[in-house]
């Protein structure tokens, strides 16, 4: 007998039982709702029960990845947290364990064309694991940065129109590649489903680039910001929290380039 075939209307139907808690059992034995997995939510948020938007409500709000890294309990755990406190001691609390997390998926990227990536994001779990925690976020930071602005740079897009074409290339022509993801996100709307994917991978980087000079008189921003790294480092931003999520964000960007790798090819 030949392979079954999955017809996208049964992907399409088995979408709402995504956040189910069950879904991981349901999926084993109903190859649609697998498909629909791996389309619809990133490895490490399955089994999690948490909607799709309340992960990129999450994301977004407090710049913290949830593509990829952390495992599927902390997930559960940041989400369910009452404000921005108690994600932050969660954060904290399990630094190390996210680390490990995150060292694991750093081990998936084998593609050749990532090779200097992952030796440096080694070195920045490294670094985290020694203790030295400034260093780490520092060079998290750095790395990060032009994958962020990979991240957030469309390849794919409908249009309606050539003339809907040309209005968005014109208004992204016009934006800072720093504000990219942030216009990708608005324009998208507060969930989408077939963009899910790309959205949840973007979601903490506007977050990422919050903007900030030392010069303008303003305390740092209390959230990792590439900014406050690279124009003056200081001691009150390059926290043990703010290290864990520049990892995980670095992380983050770092496994969605080697899939892009494996479906696309090397130029990322």
């Amino acid at each position: 007998m030949g392979a079954r075939v999955i017809r996208f209307g049964d992907v399409a139907k088995a979408r709402v039982h995504l956040d189910d808690p069950d879904v991981l059992a349901k999926a084993a034995t109903w190859p649609a709702l697998m498909m629909a997995l791996e389309m619809g939510r990133p490895r490490n948020c399955w089994g999690s029960a948490v909607k799709g938007p309340r992960l990129l409500a999450f994301a977004r709000k407090y710049g913290v990845p949830l593509a990829w890294v952390p495992s599927v309990e902390i997930v559960k755990e940041l989400v369910a947290s009452p404000d921005r406190d108690n994600v932050d001691a969660i954060l904290i609390r399990d630094g190390a364990d996210i680390v490990d997390d995150c060292a694991r998926v750093i081990g998936e990227c084998d593609e050749p064309a990532l090779a200097e990536s992952r030796h440096l994001a080694s070195a920045v779990i490294a670094a985290y694991r020694a203790g030295h925690v400034e260093p780490a976020t520092a060079l998290a930071v750095n790395m990060t940065e032009s994958m962020a602005v990979w991240a957030s740079t469309p390849r794919v897009r409908a249009y309606d129109s050539f003339g809907a074409r040309d209005a968005w290339q014109n208004k992204l022509a016009r934006t800072s590649k720093y504000s990219r993801a942030r216009l990708e996100l608005d324009e998208g709307g507060q969930f989408q489903v077939n963009s899910f994917l790309t959205d949840i991978i973007m979601a903490p980087i506007p977050s990422f680039f919050t903007p900030w000079r030392e010069t303008e008189g303003a305390p740092p921003p209390e959230q990792l910001s590439r900014h406050a790294v690279v124009h003056q480092p200081v001691v009150k931003h390059l926290t043990p929290r703010n290290a864990v999520v520049a990892i995980m964000l670095m992380t983050s960007l770092l496994r969605q380039q080697q899939d892009w790798c494996e479906e696309v090819g090397p130029d990322v």
